[in-house]
């Protein structure tokens, strides 16, 4: 992400962010859980805010539940994987406000209609491919 400027116009929602990604894209999710930082927002993500013991499904709606904004990684690997869809369907669920980022390009051809009318953040060239 290095030196980009990226507004992920969080103003309408409150300061708790819950990141929501899947595990082939940590790398990425970290970058974005450090802007949030950066920026003054309190994040919450899987890695950090579950313990090792606790059941970590309550934990995982506990977390969208305090959270004003869910962010999430939106992938292939993320679209493949039944655990990042049941975050998104708890989400809109508890009405929380969603900001998808793309990393890169998607090539997959599902598209789920609960995410089909939110706008896309892009953060990668699309010349570069």
């Amino acid at each position: 992400m290095g030196d980009q400027n990226i507004d992920m116009d969080l103003s309408a929602g409150g300061g708790n962010v819950f990141v929501s990604y899947s595990r082939r894209n940590l790398d990425f999710a970290n970058q974005i859980v450090a802007l949030l930082e950066d920026e003054g927002y309190d994040p919450r993500i899987d890695r950090e805010d579950i313990e090792v013991t606790e059941k970590w499904l309550s934990r995982l709606s506990e977390l969208i539940s305090s959270s004003d904004t869910v962010v999430f990684v939106l992938t292939d690997e993320y679209l493949a994987s039944k655990n990042c869809e049941w975050e998104i369907k708890e989400a809109i669920g508890k009405g929380k406000r969603l900001i998808p980022i793309l990393p890169k390009p998607i090539t997959t051809e599902t598209d789920p209609a609960d995410l089909a009318s939110l706008n896309n953040n892009h953060y990668f060239n699309l010349n570069e491919g």
